[in-house]
């Protein structure tokens, strides 16, 4: 596990450690889908829900959970897809997430406070100092993680008939939306020259 391989991971307690897995592994799994595997998501899953077609009752059984999801998850594939999330953003968006000292149970609040205040740190200076044109970069990558949250937190709340729908609607709704982004903002590269950062 990469959590493992962290620097703090000697320092947590088996119960923290077991209690912030636990807690935090399906927004993991979702900020990976959002981030470094938005491409096969994209690509793979999208082509395998294409093909699937739902049925009246399903469009119309659809729950208020499910729509909220929906419209959450567009906007984060959106929003990310702008912010172009780097490997290190990513890294720190991990173990902030993770070092979640709000879950319940926890043993060392306090600990865990103050590791998750050094990643949050260590991802601001390194997004100012990368990205010193994008003022509210960093803002606006922290503002995604209690998305994140929220829908791994409805996600169980829905039945597993609907999330095919779901996952349908998001998809499509992406794909169409960044194909017409990539169509209409692209820059144009001449030869000799590299595309601005």
């Amino acid at each position: 596990s990469w959590i493992k391989k962290l620097p703090f991971f000697c320092d947590l307690s088996i119960e923290d450690y077991t209690r912030l897995l636990s807690a935090t592994w399906q927004e993991l799994i979702l900020l990976a889908c959002l981030t470094v595997y938005s491409a096969q998501v994209l690509g793979d899953l999208a082509a395998v829900t294409h093909k699937y077609t739902p049925t009246d009752d399903e469009l119309h059984g659809f729950s208020e959970d499910g729509m909220e999801v929906m419209e959450k998850l567009i906007y984060l594939f959106r929003k990310f897809h702008q912010l172009k999330v780097s490997n290190e953003e990513y890294a720190c968006m991990k173990a902030i997430n993770f070092l979640n000292q709000d879950i319940r149970g926890l043993t060392n609040v306090t600990q865990l406070e103050q590791l998750n205040k050094r990643y949050w740190y260590v991802c601001q200076d390194y997004t100012e100092y990368k990205y010193p044109h994008q003022p509210k970069r960093f803002p606006e990558i922290m503002m995604c993680l209690p998305e994140i949250r929220c829908i791994a937190g409805k996600l169980v709340n829905i039945s597993l008939e609907q999330l095919p729908l779901l996952f349908k609607a998001v998809l499509h709704s992406c794909k169409s939306s960044l194909g017409s982004y990539r169509t209409s903002s692209a820059p144009s590269v001449t030869k000799g020259s590299a595309p601005a950062n």
